[in-house]
């Protein structure tokens, strides 16, 4: 659809595009879903909602608002499943992400911190 001079990338266009050379399997493992799902999101026949919006962003390396609205501010076209997570609600839930993996030290790529395991019956 983005073929055409001025139009926006579909969502499926941008997966696509982001993901490069890596393939569908891979990304399918780093987001918790199929392989399948991943070629629906491509094709625009699915999109990802909630949780595996976030998922995908982050390996994608990119905003989740980035998979939902273009440079232009335009929403991208997606399938049926479209509207069911909020620009605004990715936004917060991609900064608690980020937070989070900031307190676990999984922030730029640090390894995460090792906890720890008590022993039954420590500190008692």
């Amino acid at each position: 659809m983005a073929y055409i001079t001025g139009m926006a990338k579909t969502m499926g266009e941008f997966i696509r595009e982001k993901r490069g050379k890596r393939s569908a399997t891979d990304l399918a493992h780093e987001t918790g879903v199929s392989e399948n799902t991943v070629y629906r999101w491509e094709r625009d026949e699915r999109s990802p909602r909630g949780r595996a919006l976030v998922r995908l962003a982050d390996a994608l390396g990119v905003h989740p608002r980035e998979l939902t609205v273009d440079e232009r501010g335009t929403h991208r076209a997606a399938g049926p499943s479209a509207g069911s997570l909020t620009t605004a609600a990715a936004t917060e839930l991609w900064e608690a992400i980020q937070e989070i993996r900031v307190h676990v030290g999984l922030a730029e790529g640090a390894p995460p911190k090792q906890h720890k395991r008590r022993s039954k019956g420590a500190g008692r």
